[in-house]
């Protein structure tokens, strides 16, 4: 459950992040509190991605700091990061394609721990059984020992996230989580980050279907040009002038009378 009155997790103060003369990200702020979980829309080119980059450690912060847990990691290397608590999903549906399902999620138990590469690929008895339960949990058992460039889009998908889970994070960033996916498959994958926020996990995640994005979270941010247009509960985008002239468009009022036809909670 997560408290507005408690300290953030996750603290961004004026963010920035710049290639040359462009701005992609124009100090950001951004606070997230324990359990919460905040979706990220906005059009292409937006600086949606750069932001989660920023977090992780893919790219420099050219202005502002970033603080986990009350302490800061800005320009901290992304396996550090890591192994702070914080993982990582992306766009492309990324594997070790020649290894199998069960293979990968073994691979990110032993770099996702402190000093886990000096071992080298190596993994005790516990790691293995850690793994098998990740497997059974996001219904992979039946393809552990299938080999990832052979299995569906929407398995590579659960797999990105058994494999970040493996490295036990407290914040979980979730670049297009049902980018590809079809209806059916966008359904499933609400169910799987209904789990996800079952264990407490905070969750900051970047998506283009706003069906997607409204139904999973608690909190709803819109960027624009780098900069944050809107903040606040995701039944506001469809409501938010600027949003509807931006991002949105004539989409916008389906989604308004989706949310009327939509029964209230009971």
């Amino acid at each position: 459950m997560s408290s507005t009155s408690a300290a953030p997790l996750l603290e961004c103060r004026g963010v920035t992040a710049t290639f040359g003369s462009l701005v992609a990200v124009d100090h950001v702020g951004l606070s997230a509190h324990e359990g919460e979980t905040i979706g990220i829309g906005g059009p292409n080119g937006a600086g949606k991605t750069t932001f989660l980059d920023l977090i992780s450690g893919l790219l420099p912060l050219a202005e502002g700091e970033i603080f986990f847990e009350g302490k800061p990691v800005g320009g901290k290397p992304p396996h550090r990061i890591c192994h702070l608590g914080i993982a990582r999903t992306f766009q492309l549906n990324a594997g070790f394609e020649e290894l199998t399902v069960l293979e990968n999620i073994l691979t990110a138990t032993v770099f996702g721990r402190a000093h886990g590469a000096s071992r080298g690929l190596f993994y005790s008895h516990a790691e293995l059984e850690r793994a098998e339960a990740l497997l059974e949990e996001f219904d992979l058992a039946a393809k552990a020992s299938v080999l990832v460039e052979n299995v569906t889009v929407l398995d590579r998908k659960k797999l990105m996230i058994a494999t970040a889970l493996a490295t036990k994070p407290r914040l979980l960033l979730l670049d297009e989580p049902v980018g590809g996916l079809t209806p059916p498959e966008i359904d499933e994958f609400i169910e799987v980050i209904g789990g996800l926020q079952a264990r407490g996990l905070t969750i900051i995640l970047i998506e283009h279907v706003m069906r997607f994005l409204t139904s999973v979270s608690t909190r709803a941010i819109i960027m624009h040009h780098g900069a944050t247009i809107y903040d606040g509960p995701p039944k506001g985008i469809a409501h938010d002038g600027a949003v509807t002239e931006i991002y949105l468009g004539s989409s916008a009022e389906a989604m308004r009378q989706a949310e009327a036809q939509t029964p209230a909670p009971s």
